[in-house]
């Protein structure tokens, strides 16, 4: 599945991720438990990151405006323009998983 997370990663990186290419803002990458696994972006350093990726309003009277995006401008335009290749890694790694466990798929 990491496979899969790193293909969204590997798509928002080059353009950006946000504005600004430094900082805490600028860092994208997956993350995985035992569990789960995770693109992440932003976070509790960088509360703002949805308004750089979606945009919208903020600041003193909501000056600050960004034309908001329903469909991303980084991570989740990034699984759009790549749900093909996210899907078929993601089917592989689960057919991999059931055959290690010894159930017969097709």
């Amino acid at each position: 599945m990491n496979d899969a997370a790193q293909v969204v990663v590997d798509w928002a990186r080059p353009r950006g991720v946000a504005p600004v290419r430094a900082g805490s803002s600028a860092r994208c990458g997956s993350a995985s438990t035992g569990k789960a696994v995770r693109v992440r972006a932003g976070g509790a350093r960088v509360p703002y990151y949805p308004w750089l990726d979606f945009g919208g309003r903020v600041g003193r009277g909501r000056s600050v405006r960004r034309p908001f995006r329903r469909e991303g401008r980084y991570l989740w335009a990034g699984y759009a323009a790549k749900s093909d290749e996210v899907r078929r890694l993601t089917e592989r790694a689960l057919l991999d998983a059931a055959k290690s466990a010894g159930v017969e798929v097709d």
